[in-house]
């Protein structure tokens, strides 16, 4: 609930859904990401500088309790993506065009390791089986592939614009398939999904 600063949390009853509680934040509550054992949260002041900048990942328990936070230091972040082990978030800052990366193995105290630059507006994140990291550039048309080397991470890959003298859309979020073999990346403004290869 962005202008609520809220997260509100529902429950399935007699097949009725019914909110149950509501998680109070400073600022506008953005993107979730559901983990085994917590739940992720971004929030924002959607602010410019000189503005003081205030981005934020929560990490909660399934109770909708407060664990953790830290500082993302991109602008106006949105999606979080988690890795398969849970001991690592990806969030991509829209305004500041760059992709944060925490440290979260410690729910209490994750920390913030790296900003890497990427596109125009970056949007969705997926982590791919091999550990790397797609990303969407709204406003860019693209897609990317960052990978993580002993010196961090690192833009190894960018597509070419998406069909850019016909495109009318913008691409937001990606799930990867249940194959693994490829990623689906929805549209807005094109009412479509590219499938994209994940494979090496």
């Amino acid at each position: 609930c962005m202008r609520g600063y809220t997260l509100a949390i529902f429950g399935l009853s007699n097949h009725k859904l019914e909110r149950i509680r509501e998680v109070r934040f400073q600022d506008q509550c953005v993107e979730v990401a559901v983990g085994k054992e917590h739940v992720y949260v971004t929030t924002s002041n959607f602010d410019r500088p000189p503005h003081e900048l205030l981005n934020k990942l929560w990490i909660l328990n399934k109770s909708g309790q407060k664990v953790g936070c830290v500082n993302i230091e991109g602008n106006w972040s949105k999606v979080v993506a988690l890795d398969q082990n849970e001991e690592l978030a990806a969030v991509s800052n829209w305004y500041s065009h760059d992709i944060s990366f925490m440290d979260i193995s410690d729910k209490r105290n994750p920390r913030l390791i790296q900003r890497v630059k990427f596109g125009e507006a970056p949007r969705g994140l997926l982590f791919l089986p091999d550990g790397g990291l797609m990303v969407s550039g709204f406003y860019s048309a693209n897609i990317g592939i960052l990978k993580r080397n002993n010196s961090g991470w690192e833009v190894t890959y960018i597509s070419n614009e998406f069909d850019r003298a016909k495109y009318q859309g913008n691409m937001r979020h990606l799930v990867l398939a249940p194959d693994q073999k490829n990623a689906l990346v929805t549209n807005l403004g094109r009412n479509m999904v590219h499938i994209w290869s994940v494979q090496k």
